[in-house]
C-alpha cells in the first residue's frame, strides 16, 4: 500500500473500532489493524527523514580558507551529524496515535516500592488466581453476585500484598467486570425514566384531549424534524454528522453527543480534520452545554417545589442513637453499581461506630477511625480530566440520585452536614495531590449548591490526597481517583445556623 492507502486503512479501523456495538474480540482486531498501519507510516516517515539528513550531511568543500584573523574571530566548525537520531524526528511524533496530556509529577519512587515493589504472599497470590481462573463470566451472575465478586478482588487488592504483575491482572479483570456491573444498572435507571416519560407523555395527551373536547385550540406542533436518535450505541460517525439544533433533541441525546465529541477531541482522528471543522465542532458543544445549563436551571426550580410536598420527605428518618454493627453495612459503595434505594441507605445510615468525640473536618485526614464510622458514597462517574477540577454541565447528572436524597434530608433535619472527601491517586507527590483533591471536592460541593436545592453551609469539603486508596499502587488507577460523599453530622457536628 501506498502512504495515502495506509492513512485511509488507520483512519477506517479506528473509526469502525470506537463502535461499542461491535463485539469486544472484532474491536481488539480493529484497533491492531489501526496500529500496525501507523506504525509502518510511522517507519515509512522515519527512514524519509534519515534519507533527508544523510543527504544534507554531504557538504561541498569550501571554495577557500578564511585569513587567520577571520578564523581566530569564527566559532569552530561543527562536528558531522550523527548517525543515530536520539529525538524522534517531527514527523514521527506527529504519527502517536492519541494527543496525549502533559504527563503529571513524577511517581514517588518510595511509593514505587511500597505499594507496589512486593515480592507477592503466597495465600495472597493463590486468592487472586482463584478470581482470575473462575470460569463464571461476569454476564452469568446476578447482580448480588457479581458485585460480590467484584468486593472481594477489591478487598484482596487493598491488602496490598499481590505482585505487580498478579495486581495488574486482577485490576484488568476488575475494570471489566465492574463495567458490566455498571452497564446493567445505567440500564435499569435508563428504563425507569423511559417509564415515567411515557406516563408523562400519557398524561399530556390526555390534557390535551380534555382541552381540545372543551373547545381550547391545541398548542403548537413540536414535532421533531429529524429521523435521529442518538444513544450509547449510535455509532461515532453518525454522531459528527449530527447538527440538529438542541431543541429537537431530548437532554440525554445532549449529554450524548458532548460526551462522545469529548471523546473524539482526545483521539487521533480529531487532529486529522482541518481548522474549520473543529470550530464547528466546538461551536456545537458550546450551544449545548449552554442548552444543559439552562435545563439544569429549570429543573431546579421544579425540585424546589416538589419538596414543598410533605409525601416526599414522610420516609426520611435520620436515627443516629442506633448503632450498627460493622458487618451490618458496607464501608463504602460506588454510586454506579447500586440501585436509588442503597443509595438512600447509605446516606441515611447511623454511624458504623459509637462516637466517643466529635472532631474537625481538618482532623478527618488523620483519624481514619473516625473516617471509618461513615459511610460513604463514591463518586466515581464524574470524569476529571488531567489537572482538572470542575464539574461539567453533561456530568452534573451523575449527581441526581445522590442530591435528590440530601435535598430530602435537608427539607427535614435543615442542620444535618454532608461530608465531601476528594481523593487522587498516587501518582505525583502529596502536596500536588492533597491540593487537587480539595479542588475537586470544591468542584462537587459547587454543582450542587448550583444545581440543587443544598445550601452550601451543609457541605463540607476536604483534600484528602493519596491517603486512602483504594487500590495501593503507585500506577495511574481510575477506582483511587474519586470523590466521596457522608453524611458526617455524628462524626464533625451540626451546621452553622
Amino acid at each position: 500500500l501506498d502512504d495515502r492507502q495506509l492513512v485511509k486503512r488507520s483512519r477506517t479501523a479506528r473509526a469502525l473500532a470506537g463502535n461499542e456495538a461491535l463485539p469486544d474480540d472484532l474491536r481488539q482486531q480493529l484497533k491492531t489493524i489501526d496500529r500496525q498501519a501507523r506504525k509502518a507510516l510511522a517507519a515509512r516517515q522515519q527512514q524519509a527523514e534519515e534519507k533527508k539528513k544523510q543527504e544534507q550531511a554531504v557538504q561541498p568543500e569550501p571554495p577557500a580558507a578564511p585569513k587567520v584573523e577571520e578564523q581566530a574571530q569564527q566559532p569552530a566548525p561543527a562536528p558531522e551529524p550523527a548517525p543515530v537520531v536520539t529525538e524522534p524526528p517531527p514527523e514521527t511524533k506527529a504519527a502517536e496515535p492519541v494527543v496525549q496530556p502533559p504527563a503529571p509529577p513524577v511517581v514517588d519512587k518510595a511509593d514505587v516500592k511500597e505499594l507496589d515493589g512486593n515480592a507477592g504472599d503466597p495465600i495472597a497470590e493463590k486468592k487472586a488466581r482463584g478470581f482470575l481462573d473462575d470460569a463464571a463470566t461476569a454476564e452469568s451472575l446476578s447482580d448480588d453476585a457479581l458485585r460480590s465478586r467484584l468486593d472481594g478482588m477489591r478487598d484482596l487488592m487493598a491488602e496490598n500484598e499481590l505482585s505487580i504483575k498478579t495486581e495488574r491482572a486482577l485490576r484488568d479483570k476488575l475494570r471489566k467486570e465492574r463495567d458490566v456491573l455498571r452497564d446493567r444498572v445505567a440500564k435499569v435507571k435508563a428504563e425507569e425514566e423511559a417509564k415515567a416519560a411515557a406516563a408523562k407523555a400519557l398524561e399530556d395527551q390526555k390534557k390535551q384531549q380534555a382541552a381540545t373536547d372543551a373547545g381550547q385550540p391545541p398548542p403548537p406542533d413540536k414535532k421533531k424534524k429529524f429521523n435521529i436518535i442518538i444513544n450509547a450505541d449510535t455509532p461515532m460517525r453518525e454522531i459528527l454528522r449530527d447538527r440538529r439544533p438542541v431543541e429537537e433533541m431530548d437532554e440525554s441525546e445532549v449529554r450524548y453527543r458532548i460526551r462522545a465529541r469529548r471523546d473524539f477531541e482526545a483521539s487521533q482522528q480529531y487532529r486529522d480534520f482541518d481548522d474549520d471543522q473543529r470550530v464547528e465542532w466546538q461551536n456545537i458543544t458550546r450551544r449545548d452545554r449552554e442548552f444543559l445549563r439552562g435545563r439544569l436551571e429549570e429543573d431546579r426550580n421544579i425540585r424546589r417545589v416538589e419538596l414543598d410536598k410533605p409525601s416526599n420527605i414522610r420516609r426520611i428518618v435520620i436515627e443516629d442513637d442506633r448503632r450498627f454493627d460493622d458487618e451490618d453495612l458496607p464501608e463504602e459503595v460506588f454510586a454506579a453499581e447500586v440501585d436509588d434505594t442503597e443509595l438512600e441507605r447509605v446516606l441515611l445510615a447511623p454511624p458504623r461506630k459509637k462516637i466517643t468525640r466529635r472532631i474537625s473536618v481538618e482532623q478527618i485526614a488523620s483519624q481514619p477511625e473516625a473516617r471509618k464510622a461513615m459511610t460513604r458514597i463514591d463518586v466515581d462517574t464524574i470524569r476529571f480530566g488531567f489537572n482538572e477540577a470542575f464539574v461539567r454541565e453533561e456530568e452534573v447528572d451523575s449527581l441526581d440520585q445522590i442530591a435528590s436524597v440530601m435535598e430530602k434530608v435537608l427539607k427535614k433535619y435543615p442542620r444535618e452536614v454532608f461530608l465531601i472527601e476528594g481523593h487522587t491517586d498516587a501518582v505525583g507527590s502529596d502536596p500536588y495531590n492533597d491540593k487537587l483533591s480539595k479542588a475537586r471536592a470544591e468542584a462537587v460541593k459547587k454543582a450542587l449548591t448550583t444545581y440543587y436545592i443544598i445550601p452550601g453551609k451543609n457541605l463540607k469539603t476536604v483534600g484528602l490526597g493519596e491517603r486512602y486508596l483504594k487500590i495501593p499502587t503507585a500506577e495511574a488507577e481510575q477506582e483511587n481517583r474519586r470523590v466521596s460523599i457522608s453524611r458526617a453530622t455524628a462524626v464533625i457536628g451540626n451546621s452553622e445556623e
